[in-house]
């Protein structure tokens, strides 16, 4: 799986001719991915420190998406033609996240490299979206703390903390 910043977990599909077909750009790299989970998070900070963080996710895992979402989301078990253990994805997951979470606790960098090496967009040209503008440029990674940056014509670069990003 891929990511999609800020918090979509994107899998590449092997698409059949018919959606392809269907597809304007059947080439670009964005045609062969889907939405396989979201990742969501709330957090209390003062000053310098953080308070407390939640973290959610939305998978999915063997649920039937519907006929009019299957151009952008896709489950596990259509993904692997198979049910999935429930419990033993759990279980990894539980056990990635406490490897990610201790790495983050000692040093941000090595999450942001891992997170950049995972990303979808990071090289790529996008149209962001921020407080009702947009924005067409070329994501030139992440700040420590998770920002967005990209790079705009005329060589100015922004950082964003919060958006849309459309492929």
């Amino acid at each position: 799986p891929m990511l999609k910043w800020p918090n979509d977990v994107m899998m590449k599909i092997r698409s059949s001719k018919s959606y392809l077909a269907n597809r304007r750009a059947s080439a670009d790299f964005r045609a062969n991915y889907k939405k396989l989970a979201g990742i969501l998070t709330e957090s209390s900070l003062k000053k310098d420190s953080t308070e407390w963080i939640v973290i959610s996710a939305g998978i999915n895992v063997n649920n039937i998406i519907p006929a009019s979402l299957r151009h952008l989301a896709v489950s596990i078990s259509a993904a692997l033609g198979e049910q999935c253990d429930k419990t033993l994805l759990l279980a990894k997951i539980l056990k990635n996240f406490e490897k990610y979470y201790l790495s983050f606790a000692r040093m941000r960098v090595g999450i942001v490299k891992e997170y950049t090496r995972k990303s979808m967009i990071v090289g790529k040209e996008i149209i962001f979206y921020c407080n009702d503008t947009r924005y067409h440029g070329k994501v030139a990674g992440f700040t420590l703390d998770g920002a967005l940056k990209l790079s705009l014509k005329g060589n100015i670069k922004k950082t964003f903390y919060s958006g849309k990003v459309k492929l």
